[in-house]
């Protein structure tokens, strides 16, 4: 699990890169970021699996596209990508009595909890970007990062909802 959650937030970075890279605020910050939406789903199902599949494959993708001969940076910034979904997911079960198996949850739910780690993740990565003087700008790159998470949360959560419906529609057919 942790290897196919590191392979699909692989992939879906390079998604990103491809159909979105001309239109990135600055290094690093994009106004739509579908691997965002892939980080959520991820460590809803897989949970703890998911964040370090997300984690190492964050670590990865900053050693091929923003290296910069610090490890440690890099590892924290890794650190942040697998584990603010996390930290999203458990907030959301403490305080908006999401349950953790994520039975009865609603769109409205979705779309809490979807805000909420796009607001996490932006502020947690900006923070340590100023801390690394990788940012002057932290309230604009902060906003445009949140924004691009929760857009590109948006789209993965819808794009994953139809192909639900279409698989249960389906299956439902088949089986009956």
């Amino acid at each position: 699990m942790i290897a196919l959650s590191a392979v699909i937030y692989f992939l879906g970075f390079q998604l990103n890169d491809y159909l979105f890279s001309t239109i990135e605020f600055s290094h690093g910050v994009n106004w739509v970021f579908l691997p965002s939406g892939l980080r959520l789903i991820l460590v809803l199902v897989l949970v703890e699996y998911g964040a370090i599949g997300i984690s190492i494959s964050s670590f990865l993708i900053g050693y091929e596209f923003y290296f910069e001969d610090n490890y440690f940076e890099l590892i924290v910034t890794s650190i942040i990508s697998g584990f603010s979904p996390l930290l999203a997911r458990y907030l959301s079960i403490r305080f908006f009595n999401v349950e953790p198996n994520l039975k009865n949850t609603t769109s409205r739910d979705l779309l809490k909890l979807s805000v909420l780690f796009s607001t996490i993740s932006a502020s947690l990565h900006q923070i340590w970007f100023v801390i690394n003087h990788r940012t002057e700008h932290f309230l604009d790159a902060t906003f445009v990062m949140s924004l691009g998470d929760w857009l590109g949360t948006a789209l993965v959560l819808a794009l994953a909802s139809v192909l639900v419906a279409f698989l249960k529609k389906n299956v439902v057919k088949q089986v009956h």
